[in-house]
């Protein structure tokens, strides 16, 4: 984009992709970066919206959806982001902001029961209920993004997208969220986009994976079908690039 004036050149970040994701399972997302991981993510979640082609949630085309309309799709729908050191308002307590999705969709009647339903995700996602008083720079990195799950469950989704969640994590720390993720799928039926560029993580935790390069689709499957003896070309390059193969 130039200074002045409009655009100078389009980058086509999606082309041609289409895939379902089933209820109750992981569906994963794999491909270097800048494969498109994120923006097919953000416009699954209709952050982003799309120049051509449609979203379905439920039989409902998303696209065609009044903003009203739309309102209680989005509760259904949530996404946690990379980062957790940008995903939090860091002038906000952790209550509070685990209390602001629920107070704008008047969830749980009462202002006590939310407060009551806060201190359950908090304790859910292994963390104390008096951590509610604290701020966001009090807290690790693993632990900030345990309270980005809280915040997202607040408002007890069906499909959670997860953005390369564990990838500014350490290893170990890593291992635990991804176990908190099972354990929460289990407890709360949830359904998983899980989106990653660890072909490992991919393989541990999901039932399904499509795989991009440059915007498109390379492969879609189960994983331990496309990387055990990869027929693609592609994804036979990322998977002799896992260190350790």
């Amino acid at each position: 984009r130039h200074f002045f004036g409009g655009a100078s050149r389009w980058v086509e970040a999606l082309r041609d992709v289409s895939f379902e994701v089933y209820p109750g399972e992981i569906f994963g997302i794999a491909g270097e970066s800048g494969c498109g991981k994120t923006t097919l993510g953000r416009v699954a979640g209709r952050l982003l919206s799309p120049d051509t082609g449609s979203v379905w949630y439920r039989r409902l085309n998303l696209d065609h959806l009044a903003v009203k309309d739309f309102r209680p799709i989005r509760r259904e729908i949530q996404m946690v982001f990379q980062d957790p050191y940008s995903s939090l308002n860091p002038r906000m307590r952790i209550g509070e902001a685990l209390l602001e999705p629920m107070r704008e969709y008047q969830l749980h009647g009462t202002e006590r029961r939310r407060r009551d339903m806060a201190a359950e995700l908090l304790e859910k996602v292994g963390l104390a209920a008096d951590h509610a008083q604290r701020l966001p720079h009090e807290f690790s990195g693993g632990q900030r993004q345990r309270i980005c799950l809280a915040r997202a469950l607040a408002l007890q989704p069906k499909l959670l997208i997860c953005d390369e969640i564990v990838s500014a994590l350490d290893v170990s720390v890593q291992a635990n969220i991804l176990n908190l993720l099972l354990d929460l799928q289990r407890d709360f039926g949830l359904t998983y986009l899980f989106i990653s560029h660890d072909l490992s993580v991919i393989r541990q935790m999901c039932d399904r994976v499509l795989v991009m390069q440059q915007g498109r689709v390379e492969a879609l499957g189960h994983p331990e079908v496309l990387f055990e003896k990869p027929e693609n070309a592609y994804v036979r390059a990322l998977v002799d690039a896992v260190p350790g193969r």
